[in-house]
């Protein structure tokens, strides 16, 4: 997982790839169970391989960058899941708000 959104971005954008945008926090049982169960899966994995990877962690509900890239992104719970097309678009209608499980995932990640 990347960590700075300018630079997953930049990445996206040079590579002609998509973006899958992890928040998370330390304190969130789904987030946890996310990477457990989810993001720990071969498939999951192989599958990311295709995607630029950022993972935001709003542990810290005071930080001001996490905060600004929640309002960005239009994040109002953790977990949330955002995908970025390849033209840089965010697709709203694949925004994830709760834990998913492996096939719900791919099944998302395939249609980019």
């Amino acid at each position: 997982w990347m960590t700075d959104e300018a630079a997953a971005l930049a990445a996206a954008h040079r590579e002609k790839r998509p973006v899958l945008i992890d928040f998370y926090a330390d304190w969130c049982a789904a987030c946890k169970d996310l990477d457990r169960k989810t993001f720990s899966d071969p498939r999951v994995v192989a599958a990311a391989d295709r995607f630029v990877a950022l993972r935001v962690d709003g542990s810290d509900p005071s930080d001001p960058e996490a905060k600004a890239l929640h309002r960005k992104y239009g994040v109002v719970g953790l977990p949330t899941l955002v995908f970025i097309d390849r033209t840089g678009r965010i697709a709203k209608t694949e925004t994830v708000t709760r834990f998913i499980g492996p096939e719900g995932l791919l099944e998302r990640m395939g249609r980019f």
